[in-house]
């Protein structure tokens, strides 16, 4: 979940300082989560709470899109010319 967090921040700061390099990282950051929440901590985990992480990641990621999304859906300032 830390991991996921961190990539959140990342991916939503992208139009502050760090701009593609931050998108990119938090992407990386995200699936790097995500890919170790299935291959190892999944399978660690027994019924219910297997069930509980999978949902609880899966509403982050929903929330992180729809705030990523929105975020984009914004007209920025654009550089003069």
């Amino acid at each position: 979940m830390l991991w996921i967090a961190t990539g959140a921040v990342l991916l939503l700061q992208r139009r502050v300082a760090g701009g593609a390099v931050a998108t990119v990282a938090g992407l990386a950051m995200i699936g790097a989560a995500v890919a170790k929440l299935f291959l190892f901590d999944l399978a660690a985990l027994d019924g219910v709470v297997r069930v509980a992480a999978f949902l609880v990641v899966g509403v982050i990621l929903l929330g992180v899109g729809a705030v990523y999304a929105a975020r984009s859906d914004r007209p920025g300032r654009r550089p003069a010319a």
